[in-house]
């Protein structure tokens, strides 16, 4: 999403006539019902995503331990199948973070070289549902069998796929329709993977037009986003993104604000950064291999490092490989296994997660950066609170330590996604009322300076 100007998006949104036309305005009973089918199915197929990646992660995690050999031999495999799939016409499109395309795709559906009625014919003759498909069976092959990242870059062009085979199905007369089911999709897929409703459906608006809100898209894409969020609290009681505990009061002290800035302005803006710096760097490398040997190449580096950790400090691989929420969870909560909450080792999981989740979608698999950014953050801001601490520099407390895992995680994510409204959501969603001061300071401070550095290395 990093490849996407801010520019882009605004200008597809100053566009956009749908809060100027009343029948977009209105919510129509219809197009609500139409709507709701759409998310359940969209949550249907992440459940299934979700489930099967997880379940995978633990076979293939276990067989490391038992017989590393194997689990290379394995993943090794599955990464050359990747690379046969990946020059096959049928699975054209299902490779990569997706998100970048999609957007791309939705942003050219404003071109101005073309009648909305053209535009139109071509979303109807595009693949969408079985696109959407194609994407959920590399992003098990990815992921489930030995990648690293997140599912919430695959999830975005899942559900725009979906929404706009539904739009399809329901013969939908507009190009607006169109766009409304497009970002439905999108929203129901975030919904359903970070089980946050409202993050879902302002993540879907900010990531494809930025700091504009189209009032029609919001309106419906809480549909969507509340949809997937009923289905997973009354079908699958769904605990939530992470189980955490809140570990901070309303108010905040001075002193407080000071470690938020500190935090935000050290470390986890660096960690941000650097998945997207090495992701440049690592595409800049493969540029110059056949693609035939990307996914093998990706592969064999996280096995490779996996087995270093593994041996020399005995991390386990699933921290840095697959979605790694568990991790991110224990980092918050203080439940990490002694060996593994030092500063150094903390430091060497960020730069591991960095360098795998790279690889992993420069050599064409289907992963994402959500997930991993939060993991960077937290592991850093963890790293940086311990080393503090040896330092004589900060007292031990657990609310001094919720407060630098917060600030990483929503300095980190700021970084990566660029989206700054869904990211507070997000953290008050997902961690808690009392943490949003924490994100509102975080993302002012990460923003301004990552934009700063950024403009420096173009």
């Amino acid at each position: 999403m990093s490849n996407i100007h801010i520019k882009d998006k605004l200008s597809a949104a100053r566009q956009d006539e749908s809060d100027f036309v009343n029948r977009f305005n209105k919510l129509m009973l219809k197009h609500v019902i139409q709507i709701v089918i759409l998310s359940a199915f969209t949550w249907f197929v992440t459940i299934c995503l979700m489930n099967t990646v997880l379940y995978l992660n633990d076979i293939i995690f276990n067989l490391f331990k038992k017989n590393h050999p194997l689990f290379f031999l394995l993943i090794f495999t599955i990464a050359v199948l990747r690379s046969y799939l990946y020059h096959k016409p049928f699975f054209k499109g299902a490779f990569g973070d997706g998100a970048t395309d999609t957007i791309k795709f939705l942003h050219n559906t404003y071109a101005k070289d073309r009648t909305k009625k053209v535009i139109k014919n071509e979303l109807m003759t595009l693949q969408s549902i079985t696109l959407g498909l194609k994407r959920v069976f590399i992003t098990i092959l990815t992921i489930g069998l030995g990648g690293s990242g997140g599912l919430e870059g695959p999830a975005i062009p899942i559900g725009e796929s979906f929404g706009r085979g539904f739009a399809k199905y329901f013969q939908l007369a507009s190009i607006e329709r169109f766009r409304i089911f497009q970002m439905c999709g999108i929203a129901a897929a975030i919904s359903t993977l970070l089980h946050a409703p409202l993050t879902g459906c302002i993540f879907a608006c900010e990531v494809v037009f930025a700091g504009h809100f189209i009032y029609p898209f919001i309106i419906y894409g809480m549909v969507g986003s509340l949809t997937a969020f009923i289905l997973s609290n009354h079908l699958l009681d769904h605990s939530g993104f992470l189980l955490i505990t809140v570990n901070h009061g309303q108010a905040y002290s001075m002193q407080e604000y000071l470690y938020i800035v500190i935090t935000s302005s050290v470390v986890s803006i660096p960690s941000g950064l650097g998945l997207i710096f090495i992701l440049k760097w690592i595409r800049h490398i493969m540029s110059s291999l056949n693609s035939y040997l990307h996914a093998p190449l990706g592969a064999l580096v996280c096995y490779v490092t996996a087995l270093i950790l593994f041996k020399v400090y005995d991390i386990p691989p699933e921290t840095i490989l697959g979605v790694g929420e568990d991790f991110i969870r224990d980092v918050y909560n203080g439940t990490l296994e002694p060996a593994l909450n030092f500063w150094s080792i903390l430091a060497l999981i960020a730069i591991a997660k960095i360098i795998l989740t790279a690889f992993t979608i420069i050599s064409g698999g289907s992963a994402g950066m959500l997930v991993p950014s939060i993991l960077v953050g937290s592991a850093t801001t963890a790293s940086l609170y311990h080393g503090l601490i040896l330092l004589g520099m900060i007292h031990p407390s657990a609310t001094t330590y919720s407060l630098f895992i917060i600030s990483g995680i929503a300095s980190s994510l700021i970084c990566v996604m660029d989206l700054p409204i869904a990211t507070i959501i997000f953290i008050g969603e997902t961690f808690g009322r009392p943490y949003f001061p924490a994100a509102i300071v975080s993302v002012i401070i990460a923003r301004f300076i990552s934009i700063k550095i950024k403009k420096l290395t173009d």
